[in-house]
């Protein structure tokens, strides 16, 4: 480990495949084997106070050279071309610049600016700031989807994300789409996530941002998979490979669950595939979170301080519709989650989540309290619907959007005028949607 002044980088790596598997996988899917990977492309990851990620992927089993500031470290990838460097002893609220290069110089170097979060509480108001919420993402790939069609589309969608200079970016549904070949293997799992980080548009924006995501069904397994799940290993070992959350699981528990917090926000990262249970059987009844992690969720919502309560899972919450695709379903959950908040008045919580064909704004009228407000991210490459089928009869009037869109959540105000501004753009950059709510509305109780 090479200690600068500044900082400290260290370098994590995954156990690089043998050989041979490399081989195997460059045959069956050669344009997102490792092998054929050449160009640099990182993605800045988790942030905090001190301590910044930066996600590369690269040759495989190549090194690195790590610069910043005038100091140099060495990297290496590991055999899927994959490396993961952490900046620490960083100051907050500071901005660094991180260059990433082969120790050859035959390739320009790309650059990471990292911006560290600050230390607002007992110095200064809190801060404005901003989060990107993307749904859906889904890059063409003729060997791979059905025959003439063309599911994804209007990448430029991400340039316009980048130009709404987010603070960070949540991923929501991922940030991938397994295609049916893909979810029988891992070699398969790992080569959509590539295929999908190698699109060209992406780039700009994955080194411009802190970048969070939730796994979801699209790149868990086949449709309506759950904790049984014959190659759930598989599924995790991908989602950990190609993101780098502050963690994956929270405390002791074994799931894809995180956290992170900036400014008067904390952002709970929900794991609703790993823990998910289908079977109603005997002694075994539909769950979505799992007893460990709604808990875990039940305990930290009650605890937190924050002014703004940022719950994130790919499912939507308070959509009422009794599907498996909703967290109606799963119904002694969801009534024990949202009595909890009603019995301890917890304020300042706010849903976001993703997994439809189309966006929209849910508030959940309650009796006694202010209603609940969840934001549901639609498509951003993937194909939108045509129609809205569910009868979300919560759904806010006028939220529904039915085409390739984005949406960003600003937490904007003096401190005794905080607000939550929520937008929806489509992938111009134009707005569709703005909506406002006072954070004082989001702490009414009877």
């Amino acid at each position: 480990m090479l200690k600068f002044n500044f900082l400290t980088l260290t370098l994590l790596a995954t156990a690089a495949i043998s050989h041979a598997e490399t081989r195997e996988y460059a045959d069956i899917y050669p344009e997102s084997s490792p092998t054929a990977q050449t160009e640099i492309l990182p993605m800045l990851a988790s942030c905090d106070m001190r301590e910044a990620s930066i996600w590369i992927m690269a040759k495989p089993n190549s090194k690195l050279e790590i610069s910043s500031n005038g100091k140099t470290s060495n990297a290496a990838t590991n055999g899927d071309g994959i490396a993961v460097v952490r900046l620490n002893a960083l100051k907050p609220n500071t901005q660094y610049e991180c260059k990433i290069a082969y120790p050859d110089g035959k390739s320009p170097s790309v650059s990471v600016k990292v911006k560290t979060i600050p230390d607002y509480e007992k110095r200064a108001p809190a801060p404005d700031f901003k989060f990107a919420i993307i749904g859906k993402v889904h890059t063409n790939d003729s060997v791979f989807d059905e025959p003439f069609k063309t599911p994804g589309g209007e990448y430029e969608i991400f340039d316009a994300v980048k130009k709404q200079n987010p603070d960070a970016v949540i991923w929501a549904n991922n940030g991938a789409t397994f295609r049916t070949a893909d979810y029988g293997s891992l070699s398969g799992m790992k080569a959509r996530y590539r295929f999908e980080r190698s699109n060209p548009a992406l780039k700009e924006l994955l080194a411009s941002a802190p970048n969070y995501a939730v796994i979801g069904e699209d790149t868990y397994g086949a449709p309506d998979s759950d904790k049984n799940l014959w190659n759930k290993k598989d599924a995790v070992s991908a989602f950990k490979s190609f993101w780098n959350n502050p963690s994956f699981g929270v405390g002791s528990q074994e799931n894809l669950a995180s956290f992170f917090r900036y400014g008067d926000a904390e952002v709970f990262l929900l794991d609703d595939s790993t823990m998910r249970n289908n079977l109603d059987h005997k002694n075994s009844r539909p769950e979505m979170l799992g007893e460990e992690q709604l808990n875990w969720l039940l305990a930290s919502l009650k605890k937190s301080k924050a002014k703004f309560k940022i719950v994130v899972c790919n499912s939507p919450i308070t959509n009422p519709v009794e599907d498996k695709d909703n967290f109606a379903f799963y119904k002694k959950e969801r009534k024990d989650l949202l009595e909890f908040i009603n019995e301890n008045k917890i304020g300042g919580v706010v849903f976001v989540s993703a997994k439809k064909d189309y966006a929209e704004i849910t508030k959940m009228v309650r009796a006694g309290a202010h209603d609940l407000v969840e934001i549901t991210a639609g498509p951003a490459t993937a194909r939108p619907a045509k129609n809205a089928t569910e009868v979300n009869f919560f759904r806010s009037i006028g939220s529904l959007i039915l085409e390739r869109s984005f949406a960003t959540i600003s937490f904007i105000g003096d401190e005794n005028n905080r607000q939550l501004k929520i937008d929806f753009f489509n992938s111009k950059g134009e707005n569709l949607l703005t909506q406002t709510i006072k954070a004082s509305e989001l702490y009414k109780f009877e």
